[in-house]
């Protein structure tokens, strides 16, 4: 009886403010929301990606402009992908479409490099580079990582 007056007391003083009940149905709906929310931006995020894959594509002979940092590493992800895939699929099906596919592909990858370099203010005389054996590789990826530079009078 003591612990029933107990609590009606302290219920009178405490101040109550209404809550709305959740059920379990609206917290799952909100769950899958949230779910759905993450699954469209990563979706977004994919199409962004291959957008810019497919953008390279067509400039292929663009070696004028620039590449912004981030699409030139989201064009080299697609293409590293690409490439692992037809390595990890392997056999004759894969190496006859990956001869093609890594000839036909110069063109776009030395334009794509021309334009970052250009975009971080370096000459495209960084690629003689590449004939230093070993440390050649490294100190060109080293100059391709650059931040852009805010000049842009190159810039189309």
């Amino acid at each position: 009886m003591f612990g029933l007056r107990l609590f009606l007391l302290l219920k009178k003083e405490q101040t109550v403010f209404p809550m709305k009940e959740v059920s379990i149905i609206d917290k799952e709906n909100e769950n899958l929301q949230k779910i759905l929310l993450g699954m469209d931006q990563f979706i977004l995020f994919l199409q962004t990606i291959f957008r810019t894959y497919i953008d390279t594509w067509k400039k292929s002979f663009d070696f004028k402009g620039i590449t912004k940092r981030i699409d030139f590493w989201y064009f080299l992800g697609v293409d590293f992908l690409i490439l692992s895939l037809f390595v990890f699929v392997g056999g004759e099906v894969a190496a006859t479409i990956l001869f093609p596919y890594m000839v036909i592909g110069i063109l776009p990858r030395l334009a794509i490099v021309i334009r970052r370099l250009r975009d971080a203010d370096k000459s495209f005389f960084w690629l003689l580079i590449l004939l230093v054996p070993g440390f050649g590789t490294l100190i060109l990826w080293y100059q391709l990582a650059q931040p852009s530079k805010t000049d842009r009078r190159l810039s189309p």
